[in-house]
């Protein structure tokens, strides 16, 4: 082949075959092209097969002629840029489709498309963009169908070193190369590696190092004038009998044998009955739409600069998902008579599970109900009328209460006050009795380092609730303020730990890594610290309990992750990944955790809250959903057995459903999310494999969760010219900010093979469940 490449359109109208010398991509462009590639293959208009070096093809005559591009790849060029050629076999085909590859196909088929109209035309610098264009599509197969020759292999340190041991041999194949040399290159008995290289690669050492050599003299053998002798010498033969002997067991002939078969075929080949199609316009026409490349949500597959794969076997670990309980807070237990958080907390309920409503306050102030109730004394005037309504409505949902109580704001109250409190809680107890008030749980928080100052009015506290219900659940705060130091962490503690835990049912905490970046000397470094600063305290605290003996129950009231220092920012940094990967781990390590219901509220109480950034709140304004609320349910959404988990991924199967959630967490500075090209350089591909699903007909439904599925901000940018929104235009974004849900069948037959590309924090959920047909 004299060119890089060569290109060719061919129709299916006759029968015809051929045995492909070279890496070959094969685009259908009109009807339908039937063919036999190691199985019968049907390729529609617009499909693309790559065919491997030495591969024998069979085109048969359909109902109606398929038209198709064939464009060969030198081979010697293609080894120029990628050295690992003659090992590397290449895998595209119309069942990739539905694999996740569908965007690394268009890419392939937009640079075909566009390297035939360079080719098949007159255009300035043709050259030029055809060898960029050759280039590209070169990169795209690499990168995306590289067909991976070790799937099966379990990732252990061991097959690790035989990959090592395969990379070394494929750059040295033309050196003497001896097993005792690479046990002692890389640190291991020869028995051993000879055992672990059988068990990794299915062959002998000798006779894999002999494949890859007989393969590599191919080239020499079918493209150059060199002799047999040249050619073994070269490829790493001791002598020419010894690449003989090895050349006719793999391929059964002898190589003198093979380069005149091959010489033949070529000359045969141009009169096998594949017939020539001219250029057409409509054939330019059917190009250039390809050049479009229109998908939807499309990310460009250029910028994934790297590449993961992950193989997913069961690890035994015969334990059910367990969930967090989760603390919805409203402010105020008054707030739960506006019909707008009623209707936000049905919503809810629809998608997922709820504990607690968290309040820091029975209401706003003494309500005017109970002081005509005190003067008259008749039941004609109920004392608590609207909160009958707040706690008849949390009955029927069958939720309760986590009630704040800060012992400074408690100190303050005058007498009345109080016992309006105290009054309600006695009157709950009337009304409901342990059904209800002993299902609350008081958590106290003393809001300093030294909770002595606070001990009187604890136990004034404590009292209270033991004296209207013994069973009233009493907690506290742990006084930990962020940011949290390890080395802090037991000497101003032993009162708390002496005094105050001993009358507890559990303990409580909040964190946030906003507070750890501002007393950082620097933001760069506060940001690579607050990465995983929720795990670490509370893997800390967990083990302070430990220190102290402490056994209980423990609640992440107030937490956040890394936000933007304005509003603005926050709610343009997309952190979905980040959130989701909190709450997994929270799951394991927390009894329960907290959110704020929506961005109303919490706006309304922050001038007195301790965490000061927006936090992770469920609902904007118009009842739209934050990312937040797609995490909660992403995450209560896996159920049943979990069968792996790694730091990217968890695998569950409920009844005989598998669910794989897989996210790509990313952590860097928030004023970098308005960058555009910054974040499209942080996606990444990955191909998933679980070679331990049952073979069987799957539906298989796809939840992808991303920055342009799901992310609301992003929602408002086709609407950011605009001076302001009305009512209509505001319930449109929330009503269509979610993540994409597509759905497809596929039959698998040797487990799930799945590749797909995931933006800067991202998201994406697969379930396959098993399809039944009918009889």
């Amino acid at each position: 082949m004299e060119h890089n490449i060569e290109l060719n359109l061919f129709t299916t109208a006759h029968y015809h075959f051929h045995i492909y010398q070279e890496v070959t991509l094969l685009l259908a462009i009109e009807g339908e092209v039937h063919l036999v590639y190691e199985e019968e293959i049907t390729l529609q208009s617009g499909m693309i097969l790559i065919v491997n070096p030495m591969e024998y093809v069979e085109f048969l005559p359909g109902k109606q002629v398929g038209t198709y591009i064939e464009l060969r790849i030198n081979p010697l060029y293609f080894a120029s840029l990628f050295p690992e050629y003659f090992q590397a076999t290449f895998e595209c085909s119309p069942k990739q489709l539905r694999t996740g590859k569908r965007e690394a196909i268009l890419l392939m088929r937009k640079y075909m498309a566009e390297l035939c109209l360079v080719e098949f035309s007159s255009i300035q610098y043709g050259k030029l963009k055809s060898a960029l264009l050759v280039n590209q599509l070169l990169f795209t197969m690499v990168q995306h169908f590289q067909r991976e020759q070790h799937d099966s292999i379990r990732q252990s340190e061991v097959s690790q070193k035989i990959a090592e041991v395969l990379s070394y041999l494929s750059q040295h194949l033309h050196e003497e190369v001896t097993m005792e040399k690479l046990a002692e290159l890389f640190y291991m008995s020869p028995a051993s590696l000879s055992k672990h290289f059988k068990k990794e690669t299915g062959m002998y050492f000798s006779r894999y190092l002999a494949m890859i050599r007989v393969k590599h003299s191919l080239m020499d053998l079918c493209y150059s004038s060199q002799t047999i002798e040249e050619v073994a010498s070269k490829s790493g033969f001791a002598n020419s009998k010894t690449y003989r002997k090895q050349f006719r067991e793999f391929f059964h002939v002898s190589p003198s044998e093979y380069r005149l078969s091959y010489q033949k075929e070529q000359s045969l080949s141009k009169d096998n009955k594949k017939e020539v199609k001219e250029w057409t316009h409509s054939l330019a026409q059917t190009m250039y739409r390809y050049t479009l490349n229109e998908t939807e949500d499309r990310l460009t597959m250029e910028t994934a600069n790297t590449h993961k794969q992950r193989t997913i076997f069961s690890k035994g670990l015969s334990v059910q998902r367990q969930h967090g309980k989760v603390i919805l807070h409203l402010g105020c237990l008054e707030n739960v008579s506006n019909e707008r958080i009623q209707n936000e907390i049905r919503q809810i309920q629809q998608d997922m599970a709820i504990d607690y409503i968290g309040v820091q306050s029975l209401f706003y102030e003494v309500p005017l109900s109970y002081n005509i109730h005190r003067q008259e004394k008749m039941s004609a005037f109920p004392a608590f009328e609207r909160l009958d309504h707040v706690m008849d409505f949390l009955e029927k949902q069958q939720l309760s209460v986590f009630y704040d109580i800060y012992l400074p704001d408690y100190q303050s109250l005058n007498l009345e006050a109080k016992h309006a409190r105290i009054n309600f809680l006695r009157h709950l107890q009337n009304q409901y009795g342990q059904k209800v008030l002993g299902k609350w749980k008081i958590n106290v928080i003393f809001e300093t380092d030294e909770p002595s100052c606070y001990e009187s009015a604890f136990c004034e506290v404590l009292a209270i609730c033991r004296s209207i219900n013994p069973m009233l659940e009493i907690g506290a705060e742990i006084p930990l303020p962020d940011p949290f130091m390890e080395s802090q962490s037991l000497s101003k503690r032993s009162f708390f730990v002496r005094n105050i835990v001993p009358h507890c049912q559990f303990l409580s905490f909040r964190a946030d890594p906003n507070e750890a970046i501002r007393m950082a000397q620097n933001r760069l470094e506060g940001t690579e610290t607050a990465h995983d600063y929720i795990y670490h305290k509370t893997k800390a605290l967990r083990q302070l309990l430990h220190h102290w003996g402490v056994s209980l129950p423990l609640y992440l009231t107030e937490w956040n992750t890394i936000t933007g220092d304005t509003r603005n920012m926050n709610g343009t940094f997309f952190r979905g990944a980040i959130i989701l990967k909190e709450i997994i781990r929270l799951d394991k390590l927390v009894t329960g955790y907290g959110f704020w219901l929506n961005i109303d509220l919490y706006e309304h109480h922050r001038k007195t809250r301790p965490i000061t950034n927006d936090s992770l709140e469920l609902f904007h304004y118009y009842q739209s959903r934050r990312p937040a609320y797609f995490c909660l349910l992403l995450a209560q959404r896996m159920e049943g057995e979990l069968l792996a988990e790694g730091k990217d991924y968890i695998l569950t199967k409920n009844g005989g459903v598998y669910q794989l959630l897989i996210w790509h967490s990313c952590y860097f500075n928030p004023d970098l999310s308005t960058e555009e090209t910054f974040l499209k350089s942080q996606s990444i591909e990955y191909e998933w494999m679980i070679p331990e699903i049952p073979p069987h007909h799957y539906q298989v439904k796809q939840i992808d969760f991303s920055r342009k599925s799901g992310a609301l901000f992003t929602s408002y940018y086709d609407f950011q010219s605009v001076h302001s929104l009305d009512y209509e235009t505001q319930r449109y974004i929330a009503t269509m900010t979610r993540p994409k849900i597509s759905v497809f069948d596929s039959y698998i037959d040797e487990g799930f093979h799945y590749s797909t590309l995931l933006d800067v924090n991202a998201v994406m959920l697969l379930e396959l469940t098993p399809i039944f047909f009918e009889l």
